[in-house]
């Protein structure tokens, strides 16, 4: 008798893996969707900062939550870190192979790095999953018709200080002189 208890209880155990899993998967991205949505918010004010630490304490709650992972990316992508950005919009897709912001983010990697077959290859797929997709129509529209060498682009420069010559207040036009 102990030995059909022994096996009914691996059998019930079994059976119960499945549900406990399913209930892991459901409560993971409640667990880590406050933070994530926190660090989208301050991904959208401009505090890479936050951003990364509210994205980094979400994945701390749920380690493959894709949402958060492709925060991530967005971060380093914006900072100038093309490895990274890679790294974090792959491990998404990896998980979501169709998941869109992933691959809107990498498509707007291989136009910063000059992979004009890559962009064109990444947003193709966009606009399968979301026909009309603004971001995705856009850079295939600055596409040439034949694809050759990137163009060579001089590095982005930003000036030292914003100085301000003009400017509209209330109903009037206010020019420094």
């Amino acid at each position: 008798m102990s030995a059909f208890l022994g096996r009914l209880f691996v059998l019930v155990t079994l059976l119960a893996l499945p549900a406990r899993a399913l209930a892991a998967q459901e409560s993971c991205p409640a667990a880590a969707g406050p933070d994530a949505e926190a660090g989208w918010a301050a991904y959208r004010e401009g505090d890479m900062v936050q951003a990364r630490a509210r994205f980094r304490a979400a994945l701390a709650h749920c380690p493959g939550d894709p949402y958060a992972a492709t925060g991530m990316g967005y971060v380093a992508l914006r900072e100038g870190d093309a490895a990274v950005a890679r790294e974090w919009f792959s491990r998404t897709l990896e998980a979501r192979p169709d998941d869109v912001d992933a691959l809107v983010g990498l498509g707007l990697l291989a136009w910063r790095q000059g992979d004009l077959e890559e962009v064109r290859r990444r947003f193709t797929r966009v606009e399968e999953l979301a026909p009309g997709h603004p971001t995705a129509r856009e850079y295939l529209g600055r596409l040439p018709a034949e694809l050759g060498p990137a163009p060579e682009r001089a590095p982005l420069t930003l000036p030292d200080s914003l100085v301000v010559r003009a400017r509209a207040h209330g109903d009037r036009l206010e020019v420094r002189t």
